[in-house]
């Protein structure tokens, strides 16, 4: 019984750190694409600018943390110490997720060289960007809907 409670302890740990992720992953998007109102003010001492790079190294982390987080599933699969079912779910979400992040970190590395000016990323060209990230971020939520359900049979 004790070796059973370990493993869902550990899957529970690791669905909370996946989640903490998304959190991350949700402050960079709104960082991006919604900026807080004193970015959007153009008086000096109250405008606060969005550093891209710090939003970048943002990005990459998460995409480091949550491939940490698919390798460990992966174990835990391959040991016995999580059902397939439930690591074929955390799988899917995550590989959609990675994407999506991804996505999102090209975005976030794209602004920054924008703002340094050392590329001449066109509308056009940012435009495709976000709306190849907008897509996966679909594919992602509609993903989510599955881990959600796997989330509430591990925190009844």
């Amino acid at each position: 019984m004790t070796y059973l409670y370990q493993e869902k302890q550990a899957i529970k740990e690791l669905l909370i750190q996946m989640n903490e992720l998304l959190s991350e992953h949700i402050e960079v998007h709104n960082a991006l694409f919604n900026p807080p109102l004193r970015a959007k003010i153009p008086i000096p001492f109250v405008m606060k600018k969005i550093d891209m790079k710090v939003q970048y190294e943002k990005a990459q982390g998460i995409l480091i943390s949550f491939e940490e987080c698919l390798d460990r599933a992966m174990l835990m699969n391959k040991f016995n110490r999580m059902n397939n079912a439930t690591y074929q779910t955390i799988n899917e979400y995550g590989q959609y997720f990675l994407l999506s992040v991804g996505n999102l970190t090209n975005i976030a590395y794209e602004l920054h060289l924008k703002a340094e000016r050392k590329n001449k990323l066109s509308y056009k060209e940012f435009k495709d960007m976000v709306n190849e990230y907008e897509e996966s971020e679909r594919v992602r939520l509609s993903s989510g809907d599955k881990l959600n359900k796997l989330v509430k049979e591990y925190f009844q």
